[in-house]
């Protein structure tokens, strides 16, 4: 939702009607680079559940 509502403010029409509406201006989300490295500590959990699903 937050990436539909961002793509709707960068437009003209959008930006004039989330104005008149008294919307918020969405924050630009933060997304991982592209080679996929992760920066600090990553917990991973393997093992079965404890409901034995």
């Amino acid at each position: 939702m937050a990436d539909r509502h961002l793509h709707l403010t960068g437009t003209t029409a959008g930006r004039l009607l989330t104005r008149r509406l008294g919307l918020p201006r969405p924050a630009e989300p933060r997304r991982r680079p592209a080679s996929g490295a992760v920066n600090g500590q990553v917990v991973r959990v393997c093992g079965q559940s404890p409901l034995g699903a």
